[in-house]
């Protein structure tokens, strides 16, 4: 049988997923999270994860084989992060602010409703960077699932010069990743609710 072209990662994420999966083995890892937020832990329990677009190779090693969905954009950026959080054995759902959004919003909806957790960066997929876009607020709200922040702290890496200094935690660096409680949107707007999600993740880089 054909294998469908589409369907296979570009050379761009191969090399991408290669050189975090030899990055990652080297890293000290030190969770700072309660049990409930814990996102390698299936609580059988849905919950909204975030963390900015800047976190997404550390993010997307850590969280891999965890039956998570993350989403991500229609965009050639958006496909490479697709290709990578499906390297890692997790899912996608593509969509985003100003494409296939509403298509994503009902996809994230059936997970959740099945208990399942969904990864967000709410500043992608273009930014302003580490402002949050009212995307994982109106699904929050909907769902009534809780959204619990999270941030990649390292001691050390690199910073790419595009639109979100894309990280990249340097060989044998102590790596802190910051689970926040959990944010109820009960009672708030979008817009009210988008910017305690902000203020949560800009704490999140004192508390390491």
């Amino acid at each position: 049988m054909a294998t469908d072209s589409k369907n296979l990662p570009d050379k761009v994420s191969l090399v991408i997923w290669v050189i975090g999966s030899l990055l990652g083995k080297t890293w000290h890892v030190r969770f700072q999270t309660s049990e409930f937020c814990n996102p390698l832990a299936d609580n059988g329990t849905a919950r909204i994860f975030c963390f900015w677009h800047s976190n997404l190779l550390p993010m997307a090693y850590l969280l891999r084989g965890n039956d998570l969905t993350a989403v991500a954009s229609l965009s050639r950026d958006g496909k490479r992060a697709g290709d990578l959080v499906k390297l890692w054995k997790n899912n996608v759902v593509f969509g985003s602010s100003s494409k296939g959004g509403f298509s994503a919003l009902r996809q994230c909806l059936r997970i959740l409703n099945s208990q399942k957790s969904v990864v967000i960066t709410p500043d992608g997929p273009k930014g302003p960077r580490e402002k949050v876009k009212p995307g994982v607020s109106q699904l929050a709200i909907i769902s009534k699932a809780p959204v619990i922040t999270i941030s990649a702290l390292p001691s050390r890496a690199w910073y790419l010069n595009t639109w979100d200094r894309f990280m990249i935690p340097k060989p044998f660096t102590k790596l802190d990743i910051v689970v926040g409680e959990p944010l109820s949107s009960d009672g708030k707007s979008i817009e009210e609710f988008s910017q305690i999600i902000e203020e949560r993740l800009i704490a999140n880089a004192k508390l390491a």
